[in-house]
């Protein structure tokens, strides 16, 4: 992204207040950095008001992508879900060492509840868990896709073009022999 307005901060800052996560312009904490240093070196009035408001809508962006994160983790964590879709390069960071801080306080939590045999039971079932996640693919949305029941039984979507999502294999197959979506 190479141009960036305080609008584009404000548009971005709206979207967010839906309950997913959404799909952020390429580039775009990189590009709003850019825009606030010649924003800063202007040093007129309407400018610096300009940039301390940008400031806050940043911060608010921020702050209802971390939850989003956040919940997501703890589905995940719980529920054996995906990860939600959307994550930036340094989200989705952020996402996996939350759900492994998640896992461990869970692990712990139960061993000094229910004791050792409760934990190597869930130990198989991560285990088991682990080799379906070896079973997915990462795509890439390419046209709108409505919401669907997987072959699992789960369901999918809506997927909007852009979307970034992980699926079991099959699924993933599919869409991208359709050409609703390609490989990451």
């Amino acid at each position: 992204m190479d141009l960036i307005t305080y609008e584009t901060i404000r548009e971005v800052e709206r979207s967010e207040r839906s309950e997913e996560l959404q799909r952020l312009p390429q580039g775009f904490f990189e590009a709003v950095n850019n825009w606030m240093n010649v924003k800063k070196s202007k040093k007129d009035g309407s400018s610096i008001i300009e940039l301390e408001n940008a400031k806050k809508s940043i911060d608010r962006i921020i702050m209802s992508r971390m939850k989003k994160i956040v919940l997501g983790a703890m589905t995940t964590t719980m529920k054996n879900k995906l990860p939600p879709g959307n994550l930036t390069d340094s989200e989705r960071v952020f996402f996996d060492e939350v759900v492994s801080i998640l896992k461990k306080y869970r692990n712990d939590m139960h061993e000094k509840t229910f004791g050792i045999e409760e934990i190597v039971e869930e130990k198989i079932e991560s285990v088991k868990k682990s080799v379906d996640d070896l079973k997915t693919k990462r795509v890439k949305i390419l046209t709108e896709v409505p919401r669907f029941v997987g072959s699992d039984m789960k369901n999918y979507g809506p997927l909007k073009e852009g979307d970034d999502i992980v699926l079991p294999e099959d699924i993933a197959e599919i869409l991208v022999s359709r050409k609703a979506a390609e490989e990451m």
